[in-house]
């Protein structure tokens, strides 16, 4: 069978005009169209999401950040004081006035220092992309709501609060290792 060459040199510009309009919808896809977390691909730019974990109560934060192949770990002391009212005094004569204690002006002290507390912690966290906050009280629940009222950059990259027993250093490293799913590239 005899087939014209110019023919044939039509199919294969065709053919090849075809392959160049696959692999170039390929590549738009790949680098133009989000995947599956949102996120762009860029091999100019391969950023790694920096991971936050934050273990909190009262006293102190251990802050563990993930980011590519480093980890780091952290504590921020909150300087939060401790009180325990004993009670008023009773003056000597039986009728006499009595000292109470002021537990408003107590409270109301705790209420700013633990306001500057969860400050300097997000501060300690802003650049993160993704953080999570643990704790065995309330605390971390005061935390999340004051994020959420105070700094809303922050609350969108806050994605878990969860419960969690006191641990040592170690465990709370582990912990939020295991929370993101983290192991150690190679």
């Amino acid at each position: 069978m005899y087939v014209p060459i110019d023919s044939l040199w039509r199919l294969s510009q065709e053919l090849f005009g075809l392959i160049i309009i696959i692999g170039f919808s390929a590549l738009v896809s790949y680098f133009l169209i989000p995947d599956n977390s949102g996120a762009y691909h860029n091999p100019l730019k391969q950023k790694t999401m920096k991971k936050i974990g934050i273990w909190m109560d009262k006293e102190k934060a251990h802050v563990v950040s993930l980011e590519g192949k480093k980890e780091s770990f952290r504590t921020i002391a909150s300087d939060v004081e401790f009180y325990n009212p004993k009670g008023g005094s009773r003056s000597r004569t039986q009728w006499g006035p009595q000292e109470v204690v002021q537990d408003s002006r107590y409270l109301e002290r705790e209420k700013h220092q633990m306001r500057d507390y969860f400050g300097k912690l997000a501060k300690a966290v802003s650049k993160a992309d993704v953080v999570s906050v643990f704790g065995p009280a309330e605390v971390k629940d005061k935390f999340a709501k004051e994020v959420k009222e105070k700094y809303p950059n922050l609350a969108a990259k806050l994605k878990a609060v969860e419960t969690a027993d006191s641990m040592t250093d170690n465990q709370v490293v582990a912990m939020v290792k295991e929370h993101y799913g983290w192991e150690r590239p190679q």
